[in-house]
């Protein structure tokens, strides 16, 4: 019986706990927001950076696990490409490419499957729920500069990892709406 070396992209990137995560809390994320006709990869990004940053400071864990860099538009999950390529390798999301009244192209990412959600505790997908709400209607450039407000945006230089930790510190450059979303469902409305 000859060896098939072809590898299925799902299994490798699946196998991993946080990679799994990622992936299905990318095609929640995609799912929710939809409607909203200001998300895009940017938004996405924000999103999930806010979950985690949010989980961390009420659960003590973030959700998805995965380690953020710091980019020029703000934190970005660092294993985002290959399981986003995987969903899409997959057929479980694709990239839809729109021009934006500004000249911009945004890149949407479309989910054409279920997320697994078992994979979550309802308290992870009420935080994700709620970043999504908080930031809905809000462009990519604002969502990003209320990332770039959070004392966390200084602890790193760029391509590096920015500790989840800084979840717990606040301060005083960070404005009213930054703090607002790291201290949503933390006990302090």
């Amino acid at each position: 019986m000859p060896l098939d070396f072809n590898i299925n992209t799902r299994d490798v990137i699946t196998d991993d706990p946080t990679d799994r995560r990622l992936a299905e809390l990318i095609l929640f994320v995609a799912n929710r927001c939809t409607d909203d006709k200001k998300f895009g990869a940017t938004k996405l990004n924000k999103i999930l950076f806010f979950s985690d940053f949010v989980s961390m400071r009420r659960q003590g864990k973030a959700i998805t696990g995965t380690p953020f860099m710091r980019e020029k538009k703000g934190p970005v999950p660092r294993r985002l490409v290959p399981v986003r390529e995987s969903l899409i390798d997959q057929k479980r999301a694709v990239i839809k490419k729109v021009k934006l009244f500004s000249g911009n192209e945004q890149h949407r990412l479309i989910a054409l499957d279920e997320p697994d959600l078992s994979i979550f505790t309802s308290a992870d997908i009420d935080i994700v729920t709620a970043i999504i709400d908080a930031l809905w209607n809000k462009t990519a450039e604002q969502v990003s500069d209320l990332s770039h407000e959070l004392p966390a945006w200084e602890l790193a230089d760029d391509k590096e990892d920015i500790p989840i930790e800084a979840a717990f510190i606040l301060s005083i450059k960070a404005t009213a709406q930054a703090a607002s979303l790291c201290q949503l469902h933390a006990g302090r409305n």
